[in-house]
């Protein structure tokens, strides 16, 4: 039993030969199928997207930490649109939907950050053990395990791709380097300096128990207000000494993951 082809869906270079797949069809007698041909991806310059010049590989994008369901749902927009024009959807609500009448004669254009975008979406739809799961091959062989249970919350929202993971959070469990003129923008060395040894000797108070977001943020806005200084200048010279960036995750959270013991020691030696 031969199942019969009735739809031959390809890219529109193919239209100039279709003339003769069809004398083809009717030279042996059979039965013709429905032909419709596609407009190609593009660029966004609009030129066309090719396998030699450009990164198209599926296996790439799994390597660069793009879940399936996204690319699925990124290519199903690729020329065609959700009737309730809906950007996220499953792959079986696209199959229950799909027609051949809703494929636009636009070229559709490969837009990264729209990938990016969907990407996103899918990932803060994961539970996050089920986001452990996936980042497995991400995470790097120096990041202990128990820690990563710690972390996810705090950069859950911030993951584009499952690769992000180690950019994210290598401040964490590995040791920093602080450029010490980002400390300094909006003060004087002194001023740091001082800001640093009073923050120490605050922070040092807390114990191992009660070492607490809650708690940090409350010692470390009191220093704010018993010594005047500017919540942004501080918080920002404090973000950069206790993880050497300065874009992170909630910083008291940030401050409790990484642990009383490594916090201290770390503006201590910025001190020095």
């Amino acid at each position: 039993h031969l199942m019969q082809i009735t739809h031959i869906i390809r890219g529109e270079e193919w239209l100039s030969s279709t003339p003769k797949h069809v004398l083809i069809y009717q030279a042996f007698g059979w039965e013709l199928p429905i032909f419709a041909h596609l407009p190609v991806i593009r660029n966004k310059d609009h030129s066309k997207m090719s396998k030699r010049k450009n990164d198209v590989s599926i296996l790439s994008h799994r390597d660069k930490g793009y879940l399936p369901e996204s690319i699925n749902n990124f290519l199903a927009l690729m020329g065609w649109s959700h009737p309730e024009k809906k950007e996220i959807f499953s792959m079986d609500e696209f199959l229950k939907l799909f027609t051949l009448e809703r494929i636009t004669l636009t070229a559709p254009v490969y837009d990264i950050e729209k990938l990016n975008w969907i990407n996103g979406q899918y990932i803060r739809e994961l539970s996050d053990s089920e986001l452990t799961e996936r980042l497995t091959p991400f995470i790097p062989s120096d990041c202990p395990t128990d820690l990563v249970i710690k972390i996810l919350p705090l950069i859950k929202e911030r993951l584009v791709t499952l690769k992000d993971f180690e950019s994210l959070t290598d401040f964490f469990y590995r040791d920093i380097s602080v450029d010490q003129t980002m400390l300094t923008k909006k003060s004087t060395n002194d001023e740091v300096k001082a800001q640093l040894q009073i923050t120490v000797n605050g922070l040092s108070t807390i114990d191992d128990k009660n070492w607490t977001h809650e708690n940090i943020e409350q010692k470390v806005r009191s220093f704010t207000e018993s010594n005047n200084w500017k919540p942004g200048q501080y918080f920002m010279m404090l973000r950069i000494g206790v993880t050497g960036k300065s874009a992170t995750p909630p910083l008291f959270e940030t401050m409790e993951v990484i642990g009383r013991e490594k916090v201290i020691a770390r503006l201590q030696n910025l001190i020095k």
